[in-house]
């Protein structure tokens, strides 16, 4: 059995934490939370932690009711600060950039080394990050290549010695 983690007063989406109300069957204790709507609702612990359980319900019904597919940006229920990460890299929400996803975001990566030469890359060119580490997207990290052999023919190069 482990330890109690004492969540009152912690926020877990839309669901402030009020007390422990009792262990369910499993052994899991049973949180009363305030959701941001004003219902009171019951939640597991672990639920609470792990984003299964956002809000009393309100979350789904407002969820179903929107135009999902027409909200995007800001005005979509999912926002997250136009940020998002993908296999470690970092992007961003750019709509407008001739290179953006389907979803509109743009490899930070890419937008930083665009901001840096003053234009867009063009499709065939690679950003390389100087000391492989891809989460390190500052101006004097990068270079580009202007396509993908040459990155690789770099890399070929820094193995051999």
């Amino acid at each position: 059995m482990g330890i109690r983690i004492d969540l009152t007063g912690h926020k877990y989406n839309r669901l402030t934490v009020i007390r422990a109300i009792r262990k369910d069957k499993g052994g899991q204790t049973v949180w009363r939370c305030r959701c941001d709507c004003g219902n009171i609702t019951e939640a597991q612990g672990g639920h609470l932690r792990n984003g299964q359980i956002k809000s009393c319900g309100c979350y789904r019904s407002e969820y179903r009711s929107c135009k999902c597919r027409e909200a995007t940006g800001d005005k979509a229920l999912h926002w997250k600060g136009g940020v998002k990460y993908l296999g470690g890299y970092k992007y961003i929400y750019a709509p407008s950039h001739p290179r953006a996803t389907r979803a509109g975001y743009v490899k930070a990566s890419r937008l930083v080394a665009e901001s840096k030469m003053n234009r867009y890359l063009k499709p065939h060119e690679v950003v390389h990050h100087k000391n492989r580490n891809i989460e390190d997207d500052r101006p004097l990290n990068l270079t580009v290549f202007p396509n993908q052999a040459a990155h690789i023919k770099h890399h070929a190069a820094q193995r051999r010695g």
